[in-house]
């Protein structure tokens, strides 16, 4: 499957490598966000798991979800951006992995700075309490981000998909057991053991986006 998603995920890791999903299995935390596992053998690893559900749709999983924000259509970049934003301003953010393999995470958060947080939040339908829960709940725990089909498709796919890497880079979960990211595409099911495959090694944070919410 051809997307914009896919082609945000190579701008930013430098190669479509891809999270097994078997490892989701090692995970403590899951974040589905815009997918429903209960369509896909996924649902078998979810057992005594943390989950977190990013959907504008109360989906099964979302249901039983620890936590569930019904994010509106069309504002996931955002969300994942004050995600990062609040990561770092909370020092929940993976400082030694960034400085190695992300050095520019300073400049990402500059980027961040420039959402206009209660205007954006009620766009979305969304609270800094849900911001709040989310990090404390993925607080130095082994997290699996896992992505459907239908945010990769939007307009902005390709910026969507940089923007929850990079809320995972922020984390530091990129080659660590039971963590990462996993997105439906035309990738390659090997997990990043070290840097990222760009020039330097280091992943390639956005460093423009459309402060624009579609209506």
């Amino acid at each position: 499957m051809n997307s914009k998603g896919s082609a945000g995920i190579i701008q930013g890791r430098g190669s479509n490598k891809n999270m097994p999903y078997q490892e989701i299995q090692k995970s403590d935390v899951i974040i589905f966000w815009g997918k429903n596992p209960y369509e896909s053998e996924m649902f078998e690893y979810i057992e005594e798991k943390k989950i977190i559900v990013i959907d504008p749709i109360k989906t099964k999983i979302a249901s039983i979800a620890d936590i569930h924000v019904k994010l509106k259509p069309h504002t996931d970049i955002f969300f994942a951006m004050l995600l990062s934003r609040f990561s770092y301003i909370w020092d929940i953010h993976n400082e030694v992995y960034l400085e190695e393999y992300a050095s520019e995470y300073e400049e990402y958060y500059e980027l961040t700075q420039t959402i206009r947080v209660v205007q954006i939040l009620e766009k979305m339908d969304a609270t800094l309490e849900d911001i709040s829960d989310i990090l404390e709940l993925v607080k130095d725990k082994k997290v699996a981000i896992v992505c459907g089909k239908k945010i990769q498709e939007y307009y902005d796919g390709d910026d969507i998909m940089r923007a929850i890497d990079a809320f995972a880079v922020m984390l530091g979960l990129f080659g660590k057991e039971g963590s990462g990211v996993y997105y439906i595409g035309e990738s390659s099911n090997i997990p990043y053991k070290n840097g990222f495959d760009t020039d330097n090694g280091e992943f390639i944070f956005l460093d423009e986006f459309d402060s624009e919410i579609e209506e």
